[in-house]
């Protein structure tokens, strides 16, 4: 039987800074103005309307959460920031 083809393939730990670089801003300044977008690319429509994108649904994506509105993961984000 033929496996289904995946979209996308991303190793493990692609595109994470190892160290933050000298030459950007620190982290706690960079958190300050963090904005969190969202993604087009989820299974089902973005459940807050604040994120104002036009859904391009994959039927690969996992579902959204509908408990976490958009200034929790932008919080989220800009915890993550700071912990940098």
């Amino acid at each position: 039987m033929k496996q289904k083809q995946r979209y996308r393939h991303k190793r493990k730990g692609s595109g994470l800074i190892p160290v933050w670089p000298d030459s950007l801003p620190a982290p706690v300044a960079v958190a300050q103005t963090a904005v969190y977008l969202g993604s087009a690319e989820h299974k089902h429509r973005p459940i807050d309307p604040s994120y104002q994108v036009d859904p391009a649904l994959r039927s690969d994506a996992s579902k959204c959460d509908p408990s976490i509105v958009r200034t929790r993961a932008e919080e989220a984000l800009r915890e993550g920031i700071r912990r940098l």
